[in-house]
């Protein structure tokens, strides 16, 4: 995983900084290209969040990336790794012990277990990740869909995703199948998250409409042209609520479409200036305010909701 975040690429967190409400300003000082990138301390819902993304799709590795941190004070919370923009001496200490592992702490760990526990005893969960192949990335370094001509030449834009859980082996089948004979491909992604209602709302404030768009870009640039059911599995990382689960997909066509253009037309920008900054040299180029309209509220119809919302309704 540390090796992924290493490549220098353009990848949906670094989109999700440019698309509004970011700004060019915004995706810059978080860029990977750029020499002076500012990189900030992950939050504790972030750590927690990767802990069970490694318990799910990675298990075999848990014992080889992860030191379980068992604080003096049975009180202290996981949070105390940051105080004040910093990381504590504390934690500091117990990484210092551990070189070349993510240190979490035994409380940390047991949640994170009832977590995956809860999920695999989830039905839908269960059917969705059947046959999957976790953590597959994809670099694109040089693709006739990522060449943009510009004013100061021609500029290949770098990409890369990983992928939580995408039907491997039927995308490899369909690169032998006619297009119009190919299968749809099931792509999922796990997310965690301290209020699952709010993902009813403002999952498109987070940028996951935008990642949404990415993911199947680049799936289609490596493996070619093909439909792609991709939902997100979303969990209330909450103790004694990790048995809310919620599945949805973005699935309004016609919103989705208007996606598809703004990370196409975000991704020509940020080569032009990609370029004009290689050309000149000048920080210039990534200090001038870039935004575009944004619509006032996303239609992100959502089917899987939509059914529970409606199973819901015949008890209430």
């Amino acid at each position: 995983m540390e090796d992924y975040f290493k490549i220098k690429a353009l990848s949906a967190s670094q989109l999700k900084h440019f698309i509004p409400p970011g700004s060019i300003v915004d995706f810059w000082q978080n860029c990977v290209f750029n020499p002076n990138q500012i990189e900030y301390l992950p939050s504790a819902a972030a750590e927690f969040g990767s802990l069970c993304h490694s318990m799910l799709l990675e298990p075999n590795l848990l014992d080889h990336d992860i030191a379980i941190w068992d604080p003096v004070d049975p009180k202290e919370e996981f949070v105390s790794r940051v105080l004040d923009g910093k990381l504590t001496k504390k934690y500091v200490n117990a990484c210092e012990k551990n070189p070349g592992k993510r240190v979490v702490t035994k409380k940390e760990f047991d949640h994170a277990q009832l977590m995956i526990a809860a999920l695999k005893n989830n039905c839908d969960v269960v059917g969705w990740l059947k046959g999957m192949t976790f953590e597959h990335e994809i670099l694109i370094k040089s693709h006739p869909g990522m060449i943009y001509d510009t004013a100061f030449g021609t500029v290949s834009l770098p990409a890369k995703c990983k992928i939580d859980g995408v039907d491997l082996a039927q995308l490899e089948a369909n690169q032998k199948l006619p297009e119009n004979q190919r299968k749809t491909i099931k792509m999922v992604d796990y997310k965690t998250t301290c209020d699952i209602n709010k993902v009813r709302d403002f999952s498109h404030t987070m940028g996951w409409h935008i990642q949404d768009a990415f993911y199947k870009k680049m799936v289609r640039l490596e493996h070619g042209e093909c439909d792609i059911k991709f939902v997100f599995i979303t969990q209330c990382s909450k103790p004694g609520k990790q048995h809310l689960i919620e599945i949805f997909e973005f699935d309004n066509m016609e919103t989705m479409a208007w996606v598809d253009e703004k990370v196409e037309e975000s991704m020509a920008m940020i080569a032009y200036k990609l370029a004009e900054f290689k050309q000149n040299n000048n920080l210039d180029v990534w200090q001038k305010p870039f935004r575009t309209d944004e619509p006032t509220s996303l239609d992100l119809t959502n089917s899987y909701m939509e059914r529970v919302d409606k199973a819901l309704s015949l008890f209430t």
